[in-house]
């Protein structure tokens, strides 16, 4: 796998297919690729929040934007 980070934007388009509360960036990562219940294909983690969430699709697809 790899991962790009893309710091100070937001993603923009479907509903995440799961969203965790309270865990790192780090922790993040893993959760995007340990997921069995979907293809988890991206992740975008708010560290104000601490929230990840995981989405079925990525930035290439024509679904998920990044938005400033």
């Amino acid at each position: 796998w790899h991962f790009d980070r893309i710091v100070d934007q937001s993603t923009v388009g479907p509903n995440p297919s799961s969203v965790i509360r309270f865990i790192s960036r780090s922790e993040c990562k893993i959760r995007c690729l340990q997921e069995r219940n979907f293809p988890c294909a991206s992740a975008s983690y708010d560290g104000h929040l601490n929230e990840c969430k995981l989405y079925t699709v990525d930035r290439h697809s024509n679904r998920l934007a990044l938005a400033f």
